[in-house]
């Protein structure tokens, strides 16, 4: 007698995210403690990262505070949070993570270090 084997399909398809070479190069500057933005501007500043549709639309530039990227905002082709009354946050195009700024907040995202630090704080703990 002969046993059937059934394949289960997978549900989630894997995908490889780029490496973060920026990341890296953190290390020497978190060894240092050298800060260029206060934390109460880094705090002011992350409450733009979440229920921001309008604003990012409306900006020229956004950044992503985790991967360390800067981008258009039409290249942000995923939102959650569609069906909070607040609005909806964005999804950086590169790491997937609800960690992007736009540049009508306010905030520079176009600086490097601002989004080195942000990443700092908010992923690292420091």
């Amino acid at each position: 007698m002969t046993e059937k084997k059934h394949k289960k399909k997978d549900r989630f398809e894997v995908v490889f995210l780029p490496k973060r070479p920026l990341v890296e190069a953190l290390k020497s500057r978190k060894e240092k403690k050298e800060t260029k933005y206060s934390i109460e501007y880094l705090k002011s500043a992350h409450k733009h990262s979440i229920f921001h549709k309008k604003e990012i639309i409306e900006s020229r530039l956004c950044g992503c505070f985790n991967c360390l990227r800067t981008f258009q905002p039409d290249e942000i082709f995923n939102w959650c949070d569609e069906d909070n009354p607040k609005g909806s946050t964005a999804m950086c195009p590169f790491c997937y993570v609800d960690s992007v700024i736009g540049s009508k907040s306010g905030f520079p995202v176009g600086d490097p270090v601002f989004l080195e630090e942000m990443y700092l704080h908010w992923f690292e703990g420091k």
